[in-house]
């Protein structure tokens, strides 16, 4: 009889122990958007997490790995869209984080398919919004985002 899910491969408990940095900024994410509060005092310390996490995962398949569920995946894009907005200084940092998740098949569906995603890039002036899309290599994704044609499907990540 099997089990759901299916327990780790020896593989992915290794690709586990590499992503430590970006399961932990996944894992506090929601709690630095749940409030102001949190928001001023761990924004920055949690961007530098994930940012080290996306820098870990390059070339090494981690972020195809089953161990993030869609909705982690949506809400660090958000996390990551907050940030540039609020940031402007950060575009560097952020650019390192939007190619490495952009590189990603996972990471990338969710960012086409999120209608929550979409709605916060909607809300950043268009040409953040470009320089995102652009970053993470689909610069297509702009016409769609903004004029909300196609499958964009409100809540689809979830």
């Amino acid at each position: 009889e099997g089990y759901w899910p299916p327990p780790l491969s020896n593989e992915d408990v290794v690709l586990r122990r590499r992503a430590g940095r970006l399961l932990e900024s996944l894992r506090r994410i929601p709690q630095v958007q749940s409030n102001l509060k949190a928001w001023e005092n761990e924004s920055e310390e949690v961007f530098a997490i994930l940012r080290r996490g996306c820098l870990d995962a390059v070339g090494g398949g981690m972020l195809e790995a089953p161990i993030y569920n869609n909705q982690q995946i949506e809400a660090a894009w958000v996390f990551i869209i907050e940030m540039r907005r609020r940031h402007p200084n950060r575009r560097k940092h952020i650019q390192e984080c939007v190619q490495a998740l952009g590189a990603s098949f996972n990471w990338s569906m969710v960012l086409h398919g999120s209608g929550k995603l979409h709605s916060a890039l909607r809300s950043l002036p268009e040409e953040l919004c470009s320089e995102i899309l652009g970053d993470c290599g689909v610069p297509g994704l702009l016409r769609l985002v903004l004029h909300k044609e196609g499958p964009c499907l409100e809540g689809a990540a979830t």
